[in-house]
């Protein structure tokens, strides 16, 4: 009888060993994704919602995949909360502020609220310059902040 049962507690051993490698991999390839969710900037400029879209995508492109501990997924959302442009005899200074929320993608729990405010100079005659670059300098400031919030 136990010379029967070797065969079956080979293939036990065998089944246990593979589905351990399998899952360890499966784990380690788990990390955390971000995705960009809800992007808004009607209060201040509605014409500023794709150039918004597309700095949030590039700053969470540039933080990769924060955490290998977490497997979930988020999602960032941002708000343009206000863009001042003025203009002097030589310069233009614009200055910016988001307010971005990071969120569980499949639960919808808020995980963290981050704000961003950049300031940028430039030419009096590149006006939309300086506010480009403000604009950046606060997506920047405010995805910065999410790898510590994982």
């Amino acid at each position: 009888m136990r010379e029967s049962r070797r065969p079956f507690k080979a293939c036990w051993a065998i089944a246990i060993v593979a589905s351990g490698v399998f899952l360890s991999s499966v784990v380690c390839a788990g990390r955390s994704s971000i995705r960009v969710g809800e992007v808004r900037t009607a209060s201040v400029d509605s014409r500023l919602e794709p150039k918004l879209r597309a700095l949030l995508k590039k700053e969470v492109d540039r933080i990769g995949r924060p955490s290998p501990r977490h497997s979930d997924a988020y999602v960032l959302s941002a708000s343009l909360v206000s863009a001042d442009l003025r203009r002097e005899a030589d310069t233009s200074t614009a200055t910016c502020v988001i307010s971005a929320t990071l969120r569980r993608e499949h639960s919808g729990t808020l995980v963290a609220m981050m704000r961003g405010s950049g300031t940028a100079e430039d030419d009096a005659n590149a006006p939309q310059g300086a506010l480009d670059q403000a604009l950046a300098a606060a997506v920047r400031g405010a995805v910065v902040r999410v790898p510590e919030a994982l």
